[in-house]
Order: C-alpha cells, then structure tokens, then sequence
C-alpha cells in the first residue's frame, strides 16, 4: 500500500467520524469489561463471606 493510499484513508476515518465513533466503541468496552470485572469480584466476595458463615457455624455449633 502507497502512502498516498494510507494518508487518504486516514483522512477518510478522521473526516467521516468514524476514528470518534471507533475510540468511543473502544471505551464503551472497556467500561463494560471493567464493570463485569467489578461484577465478578463483588458476587465472589458475597459468595465467598457466606461460605465462611456456614463454615464457621457448623465448626462452632455444640453437637
């Protein structure tokens, strides 16, 4: 591919928006992927102390 080729294809993305539509599909994912992220660890961390509960009331319950 020539340069001429490339520098009009860039100006083509620039022109039309489409470089701001890309950046901004970019970082809608990764909001997403960091909300999802987010998701996991506080449904691991409920998981996870409940767990403990349980655990801790069958270790220190009389028999």
């Amino acid at each position: 591919m020539s340069s001429k080729t490339t520098n009009m294809s860039l100006n083509s993305l620039f022109e039309g928006g489409s470089m701001m539509r890309l950046i901004s599909t970019i970082s809608g994912c990764r909001k997403s992927l960091s909300n999802l992220t987010s998701l996991k660890m506080r449904i691991a961390s409920e998981l996870c102390s409940k767990t403990s509960w349980i655990f801790f009331m069958a270790t220190f319950s009389p028999v």
